[in-house]
């Protein structure tokens, strides 16, 4: 009895495990309220996120071998 009339009892609340992709879910429907986004557009939608970011890795690697080319043949450091 003692139980169900203490205010300072609290009930523990239940563990929800959810994943990254499902914070991230929750993170863009608050980004964007006026605009519905579902899991199926959350899939798409991140596909191609995922290739944005491979794409502009590829292009840094790119630039930053190119640049050490070109310090290097700068300071006729490069033998052929």
């Amino acid at each position: 009895m003692h139980l169900l009339v203490n205010p300072n009892h609290y009930y523990k609340k239940k563990v929800v495990h959810e994943s990254i992709d499902d914070k991230l879910l929750i993170l863009l429907k608050r980004k964007f309220p006026g605009i519905d986004v579902t899991k199926d557009d959350y899939r798409i939608n991140i596909l191609k996120i995922e290739s944005l970011f491979n794409e502009t890795y590829k292009q840094r690697v790119v630039e930053t071998v190119v640049e050490e080319i070109i310090r290097q043949t700068e300071n006729e450091q490069i033998l052929f």
